[in-house]
């Protein structure tokens, strides 16, 4: 797609009313617009007297790329994504079909909507990182299909895709498959508004979002490898958020089945509970806190209950995304052991209470 448009330059219009970041076709049937996203960060982690400074590093860098190929009907989004683990991957790349009536398409390599953190943009996440609960309900990158509907007030989508996680495939004799499906409805509000974390000061409306997650895998996966593993597993969520103009919150639950993936040791039930609430003092400063709780059952070891607090501040001086410092402090007590994390995030899977630093650079143009 890039090659094209270098070697079609001389045909296709910058400018002419569309962004500095975007390139058309004369007569619109091509439209791409990409949009650039990092995050450096730099954490310090104390336990039982044993000190970790993480030191400086690239957490995120993200290249996205969107538009329209033959008509408007038709769109696509590619994104590249580079983290410390990883050289560089392909997060998803999607080809979306609108067939009217507010119903639509997408296959492709994709992220299925299940839970609302991970649903929202990065450059949206309330303060450093996600929640981190939310790592144990992360349905990665899987290849699959969706089928998804839109309305005023209520829409929702359902993908078929390969196991979850996307680390196998349905090729014999990797034959494991997942149904992933998210609900929601809004009373009041934009749909756009209601997926901004940070709510900015006489930029949203009020709004409330009621969503509903759920996922079932069954089949066989890993076959003739130490990982092997069979039979059905099921997660589940919900989430409620609530915002006016420079004040949001969100509160989730999720759970998931007997399960049996790394990090849990074979299987076992998880339990979270998880909520935020972030407030701008003025449009370039804003104060946020966040409370979880999690449970891990039936996993075969002894394991406590895990609590976990952040409190820090996010300061945009250009009173937008484009540019966010954010500095926290985080405190977990509990069993961190068997809980899937996303990222380096600075925490320890320790047994132990452990105090946290972080702080974060983010850019996004």
């Amino acid at each position: 797609m890039v090659a094209d448009v270098v070697a079609d330059s001389d045909e296709r219009t910058f400018g002419s009313g569309r962004p500095w970041y975007g390139i058309a076709s004369d007569d619109g049937s091509f439209t791409l617009d990409f949009d650039f996203y990092t995050q450096t960060s730099w954490s310090y982690n104390r336990a039982t007297g044993l000190a970790t400074e993480r030191g400086f590093q690239v957490d995120t860098a993200r290249l996205t790329f969107k538009g329209t190929v033959v008509d408007p009907t038709w769109s696509y989004q590619i994104r590249l994504l580079f983290e410390p683990e990883s050289p560089g991957i392909m997060q998803f790349a999607i080809i979306q079909k609108e067939l009217g009536d507010g119903v639509f398409l997408q296959t492709g390599l994709l992220q299925p909507a299940f839970a609302l953190e991970q649903a929202i943009s990065d450059n949206q996440v309330l303060g450093v990182g996600l929640s981190y609960t939310v790592g144990q309900w992360d349905t990665q990158s899987i290849p699959g299909v969706t089928l998804g509907w839109s309305s005023d007030d209520l829409r929702g989508w359902a993908s078929l895709v390969d196991a979850w996680g996307g680390e196998q495939n349905s090729f014999d004799p990797n034959r494991r498959l997942c149904i992933i499906a998210r609900g929601e409805w809004k009373p009041f509000g934009d749909w756009n508004d209601l997926y901004d974390f940070n709510p900015y000061p006489d930029s949203t409306v009020p709004g409330m979002l009621v969503g509903f997650g759920a996922a079932h895998g069954w089949g066989s996966a890993e076959i003739g490898t130490p990982d092997a593993y069979g039979g059905a597993d099921t997660r589940l969520t919900a989430d409620l958020s609530l915002q006016r103009p420079g004040l949001g919150g969100i509160a989730t639950i999720s759970w998931q089945s007997d399960v049996p993936l790394e990090p849990l040791d074979g299987g076992g039930d998880r339990l979270a509970v998880v909520s935020q609430v972030g407030w701008f003092i003025d449009p370039r400063l804003e104060i946020y806190a966040r409370g979880e709780w999690g449970r891990a059952m039936n996993i075969g070891v002894e394991a406590d209950d895990m609590a976990l607090t952040t409190i820090g501040f996010s300061w945009m001086p250009r009173s937008n995304r484009q540019i966010k410092f954010s500095a926290e402090v985080m405190r977990i007590w509990g069993d961190a052991r068997y809980w899937a994390i996303d990222g380096d995030s600075g925490i320890r899977q320790i047994d132990e209470p452990q105090s946290i630093i972080r702080a974060q650079i983010q850019l996004s143009f």
